[in-house]
């Protein structure tokens, strides 16, 4: 089997400032994220590449990893829900975003 890093960082967003974002691929905790921070996360060919983030009660939805092409990265933003997200009802506050090496 083959592997393959993808770089996931998170964002300089507010919401859980203080707080470390926990990383799970296939439902293994792979990593802690605070703001700003990146950790490779390394996705084995054959594996179902589903990676969800929490913090206390609230998660995410998933996200497929596979969808990401070579040469690319996953930044984790903050984004604007409606204000029951902000204490992790109905999901976490968080967007997944597929970057590019040159942008």
């Amino acid at each position: 089997m083959s592997k393959r890093i993808i770089t996931v960082s998170r964002s300089r967003g507010y919401f859980g400032a203080l707080r470390k974002l926990a990383v799970y691929l296939d439902g293994e905790k792979v990593s802690d994220l605070k703001r700003g921070q990146s950790t490779p996360v390394p996705l084995e060919d054959g594996a179902s590449g589903q990676i969800v983030l929490k913090m206390d009660w609230g998660k995410t939805s998933p996200f497929d990893l596979h969808s990401v092409p070579d040469a690319a990265s996953v930044e984790i933003v903050t984004r604007i829900g409606w204000p029951w997200q902000w204490f992790g009802i109905g999901g976490l506050p968080f967007a997944f975003r597929v970057r590019y090496d040159n942008t």
